[in-house]
C-alpha cells in the first residue's frame, strides 16, 4: 500500500502489540461495509440510534487522545472550539485550575467531571475512558 494513512502504533513495554487506523481506512483495507452500508441488516432507526448515541465519542475527540496524547477533557475541549479560558469562567474556576484538570496528571472528582461535561454539553460517561 502506497497511500499515507494516519495511524498510531500502540506498543506495551516498547513492544510493538497493534495499530490503530482510521476507520474508513480500515473498511477499504478489509472489504467489509460499515453501518452506514448495513441497512441489509439495520433499519434506519437503528443507524440514527448508533449514531446519536449519548455515549459514543466522536473519532475526531479519540485522534486527538491518540495522536496528540491528549486527556480526554483537553480533546473534547478542542473538538467543541472552546478555551480553557472559556470552559474555567462557565465551571467559575481560575484557568489555572482548569488546566490542572484536563493536563492528566490529576484526577478530577466525579462531581467536577458532571460540572465539565455539562458545560461542553455532553454526558459525563463520556469524558470516562
Amino acid at each position: 500500500m502506497n497511500a499515507h494513512t494516519n495511524h498510531q502504533v500502540v506498543t506495551h513495554n516498547g513492544i510493538p502489540v497493534a495499530v490503530v487506523i482510521p476507520y474508513k481506512e480500515y473498511l477499504k483495507l478489509t472489504g467489509t461495509k460499515g453501518i452506514e452500508d448495513r441497512k441489509d441488516i439495520l433499519s434506519d432507526a437503528e443507524i440514527e440510534a448508533v449514531r446519536n448515541d449519548p455515549h459514543a465519542i466522536p473519532d475526531d475527540v479519540v485522534g486527538m487522545m491518540l495522536k496528540n496524547k491528549f486527556s480526554i477533557i483537553r480533546a473534547w475541549r478542542e473538538y467543541l472550539g472552546l478555551t480553557q479560558g472559556n470552559v474555567a469562567r462557565a465551571m467559575n474556576v481560575s484557568q489555572p485550575v482548569y488546566a490542572r484538570m484536563e493536563s492528566g496528571k490529576v484526577n478530577p472528582r466525579i462531581s467536577t467531571l458532571r460540572r465539565i461535561a455539562k458545560v461542553f454539553g455532553i454526558d459525563a460517561a463520556q469524558l470516562d475512558v
